[in-house]
């Protein structure tokens, strides 16, 4: 009995300790971590949200422009680049389904592991982001932002391309969709007083005293395009070397007037038209030659407008304002009284009267042709008592070199227009330039001379 009374209470001790094991084993099973009965959340890695410009009157980037570990030269778009990352094809329309685009990025003394980042916008969203690193550390290097769109662009939209380097946004740049040519964006530019109602420019000027004060060029900007966000600047040019870096002021309409009174009235424009004035003041005399500026609209050229510095006192004297066949002055030339031959205007244009040989088109300064094309222009000029054995000759140079000659067949002249043509070659590239030079030569004597460009582009 009295063994059995020892396993009924060893019985009981047994059971109230295995009591105490499930209590403690709930407890711990109640107090374990939650990381036990579930899988941890995924880490999400924060995005960098591009500031948001609000657009604005047009403003221009210096150039060069100051960065993180470098200077910004030159910012570009680009249907195409080379292996080194330079734009091979600028533009600033891109078609509604690009097979690529790009944001080219000039870029002096920049550090190793730099990081450029391009965020696509269309209407204010996000449609697109490219990255790149700096992974050259030469003086000046490209770096190329690609983007593909996965979806057709939409003409109507807006669409922008904000760039940063290392997460600091540097600007945003404005670029279209759909058919059309960034130089349409300007419509009229010109060294002048103003802009009449019909658009032109009033008291256009070509030629400039090397003791000129100051050269102001004017931009209108087409009426059918929002200039809004766009930015624009300038690079004056002597020769090939740039000498100045002009950025715009911003006129009405009704301020374009210059000081001296005008022969024609200025009168305001049947719509609003955005007018920059780009104002250069050279520091001390410019050596004589020919100068050109080079209109940049969010770093891609879209206008080139050339012009002389000649000597102060002819300039002076002659009152030379460098007019073209258009000019309205009441002034008529009058004959030499030593009975020589006289030289007018010197005009080059793409038609001319079949019967007198007047101009009848626009004065060229610039021509734009498709590249590798040819074009048949003509150079035409007013001569006074001109005898029927004086011989007139007309030659072109391209660069400097001899293009062609012409010796031109008359029968004399007392006063009226006599003229050449001329074929002229475009260079064969898009984004190259030509300079072609006319010279008028009667009896082997330079009465007349005079400059203009030839640019390529894309057909």
């Amino acid at each position: 009995m009295e063994s059995i009374k020892n396993l009924r209470e060893q019985s009981a001790n047994l059971a109230r300790v295995a009591c105490v094991l499930i209590v403690m084993v709930l407890s711990a099973a109640c107090e374990a971590p939650s990381v036990i009965r579930a899988t941890p959340p995924a880490t999400t890695k924060e995005l960098v949200t591009p500031t948001v410009a609000v657009a604005g009157s047009p403003t221009a980037v210096p150039a060069p422009a100051p960065v993180v570990g470098g200077q910004i030269e030159r910012i570009a778009f680009a249907t195409r680049v080379d292996r080194n990352g330079e734009p091979a094809e600028e533009t600033s329309v891109f078609p509604e389904t690009p097979e690529q685009m790009y944001l080219c990025v000039q870029v002096r003394d920049v550090e190793l592991g730099t990081q450029f980042r391009a965020y696509w916008f269309a209407d204010g969203q996000i449609i697109g982001q490219s990255d790149a690193l700096a992974t050259r550390a030469d003086d000046v290097v490209w770096v190329t932002l690609g983007y593909r769109p996965i979806a057709a662009l939409s003409p109507t939209s807006e669409h922008s391309v904000e760039l940063q380097i290392d997460t600091q946004t540097v600007d945003r740049f404005v670029f279209r969709v759909g058919v059309g040519d960034a130089e349409d964006v300007v419509a009229q530019a010109a060294f002048a007083s103003g802009f009449d109602a019909a658009g032109k420019p009033v008291d256009e000027q070509h030629v400039f005293a090397e003791d000129a004060s100051e050269l102001r060029l004017l931009a209108r900007m087409s009426r059918q395009v929002d200039t809004a966000g766009m930015l624009f600047t300038s690079i004056w040019y002597r020769g090939e070397t740039a000498i100045a870096y002009i950025n715009p002021e911003r006129v009405s309409v009704d301020d374009t007037t210059a000081a001296t009174p005008s022969p024609t009235p200025i009168l305001p424009l049947p719509r609003v038209s955005t007018v920059l004035e780009f104002a250069y003041a050279p520091t001390g005399p410019l050596p004589r030659g020919n100068y050109r500026v080079s209109l940049l609209l969010n770093g891609t050229e879209v206008r080139s407008v050339p012009f002389e510095i000649g000597d102060a006192a002819a300039v002076k004297e002659s009152g030379d304002d460098g007019r073209g066949g258009e000019d309205e002055s009441d002034d008529e030339e009058a004959p030499d009284a030593s009975g020589l031959p006289t030289i007018g205007q010197l005009v080059v244009t793409a038609e001319i009267d079949d019967e007198t040989n007047e101009p009848v088109a626009v004065n060229i300064w610039v021509w734009e042709g498709r590249a590798r094309s040819r074009q048949e222009l003509f150079a035409t000029f007013s001569v006074n008592d001109l005898d029927g054995g004086d011989d007139v000759r007309v030659t072109i140079e391209r660069d400097g070199e001899t293009f062609d000659t012409i010796e031109i067949e008359h029968v004399g002249l007392d006063a009226g227009w006599l003229a050449a043509a001329f074929d002229i070659t475009l260079p064969s590239q898009a984004g190259r330039m030509y300079s072609y030079t006319v010279t008028i030569e009667i009896n082997g004597e330079n009465v007349a001379e005079r400059s203009f460009e030839v640019w390529g582009v894309n057909s």
